[in-house]
């Protein structure tokens, strides 16, 4: 059976506010016998099976492909949009120079899952026009709640720009960062970002991608898709990969990371060196300053004619 939070995630689609007609599209990454919660299956305009084992990437472009309206948006099964999500990034993508390859997000508000603890409206800076992605997502990333972000369920482009840039379904780490670079690199993409809260983050799921110590896929990915950018790729080795390589104690990552740093002859920002060695932290405690940390003193607020596309999956966030 499904996650109990799917059917809370999709009420949250439907309970959108504006002139919308949104159609929802649930992709379970199971085999096509997978039993099917009757509360989700009421709710879904479509109930769609990748087959088992093929992961987030590959259950989206599923459900790109299996997609109707104008926009595709989507929604991690564990997240929740908030009542103006849709309508206020639609707003901003129609009043852009190129409607067609400009992809929005917005702020949020990080929940805890254990605790139900929230943070404040999140990230403190919004990407700048013609700001490479890359250099807004890792370059003097802020070791805090606040830092720059672009998670997945706050995400929503024309179908379009969906299809004509895939997710890469082969990658075992970043494919959320990964498709935003290649939409830039290959669909000329531009990002903008709501100014208000969008969407409820969930950390500290069991099921966290972002629980991984996967230093080598960081590594392979970081070399394939950043080595281009010195500045910027050791800026993300050195928070990103550093860190896994030093949560799973592994001296041959931390040499690696550091191998690679000294021959890009750049040195990382002191605040990327910062979360790297939040590595030496256990990762509930990560997680609590996510909600609980130093930036984040505010309450968070409860809440702040054409269709989308929701795709809760099994995948989780990659941060």
């Amino acid at each position: 059976m499904s996650r109990p939070e799917l059917a809370r995630a999709i009420e949250s689609v439907r309970a959108q506010n504006g002139e919308l007609t949104v159609e929802v599209i649930v992709v379970f990454d199971r085999a096509n016998d997978w039993v099917v919660d009757p509360a989700v299956s009421s709710l879904a305009d479509q109930v769609l099976f990748t087959g088992g084992e093929r992961r987030g990437s590959f259950a989206r472009n599923q459900g790109v492909h299996s997609a109707r309206g104008t926009y595709v948006a989507f929604l991690d099964d564990d997240d929740m949009w908030l009542p103006d999500k849709l309508s206020a990034q639609i707003r901003l993508i129609e009043s852009s120079d190129a409607p067609q390859n400009t992809v929005a997000g917005g702020r949020h508000i990080h929940v805890d899952a254990r605790s139900g603890a929230r943070s404040r409206s999140v990230p403190d800076r919004l990407i700048r026009q013609g700001e490479p992605v890359a250099d807004y997502l890792f370059r003097e990333r802020k070791p805090h709640v606040g830092r720059a972000s672009m998670y997945t369920s706050t995400l929503l482009c024309t179908r379009e720009l969906a299809l004509r840039v895939e997710w890469n379904a082969l990658l075992s780490r970043h494919q959320d960062w990964d498709w935003l670079i290649q939409l830039e690199r290959l669909g000329n993409a531009e990002f903008v970002q709501v100014e208000e809260a969008i969407a409820l983050i969930q950390t500290g799921s069991e099921t966290s991608i972002s629980a991984s110590t996967d230093w080598v896929g960081s590594l392979g990915w970081a070399d394939a898709r950043l080595k281009e950018v010195p500045r910027t790729y050791v800026d993300f080795l050195s928070a990103q990969t550093l860190r896994y390589a030093i949560a799973s104690r592994s001296g041959e990552g931390v040499r690696a990371v550091l191998k690679r740093i000294i021959a890009a002859k750049r040195v990382p920002s002191p605040e990327n060196i910062a979360i790297g060695f939040g590595g030496l932290l256990s990762r509930r405690s990560i997680e609590q300053m996510m909600t609980r940390g130093p930036s984040s003193a505010r309450p968070a607020p409860e809440g702040q004619n054409d269709s989308a596309v929701a795709l809760p999956s099994d995948e989780r966030k990659n941060e």
